[in-house]
């Protein structure tokens, strides 16, 4: 009896190096601000509804991957107006993409997020210390329309899919957070 290094019982063994593979594909979502507030004045029209932020350092401020973000960023309470998710991932999925529902289960609007692919091909995303990409998908409360979304709860999908050692693995995480609108 042995295995297949040659190792016996009674015997010395032998050390044999141990060849990691991929660690499984992770995507996680967290809610930083669980309820945003808006005003209707705050939001300007030529804003994007999603805003894909990063940050430089773990501590650090949220700014736009791309330049073209929320206004307000780095303020006190200009955080606070956007909802959305933080997404936590080791690779970057392919079909990437995110949809808001409101409370009745109707789209609100919908993302694709291939151009993260991009951001982090070109080491536009920094990794975390564990070697994680991590993005706010930044949402001020527009709809696909460009119109205000009402106060009210909403979920937030992120998918997409992996190919790991020769399967298809789906990526799907769902979240629930709060918007309040109101006028000053």
């Amino acid at each position: 009896m042995g295995d297949l290094s040659g190792n016996q019982p009674g015997r010395l063994a032998w050390w044999t190096p141990i060849e990691w593979g991929a660690p499984p594909p992770v995507l996680h979502l967290v809610v930083p601000y669980a309820i945003a507030l808006t005003l209707e004045t705050e939001v300007p029209a030529s804003e994007p509804p999603i805003s894909i932020l990063i940050r430089k350092a773990s501590d650090g401020a949220w700014v736009p991957a791309d330049g073209n973000g929320p206004q307000g960023l780095g303020t006190p309470g200009g955080e606070a107006r956007l909802s959305g998710v933080v997404v936590r991932l080791n690779r970057i999925p392919e079909g990437l993409g995110m949809y808001v529902y409101d409370n009745m289960g109707v789209l609100v609007l919908n993302r694709d997020l291939s151009d993260l692919a991009t951001l982090a091909q070109a080491g536009a995303i920094p990794r975390t210390r564990r070697g994680d990409y991590e993005v706010w998908l930044a949402w001020d409360g527009k709809d696909g329309a460009g119109r205000l979304a009402s106060t009210g709860i909403y979920r937030v999908r992120v998918y997409g899919w992996v190919k790991d050692e020769g399967k298809l693995l789906l990526l799907n995480q769902l979240r629930t957070l709060g918007f309040k609108t109101g006028t000053k």
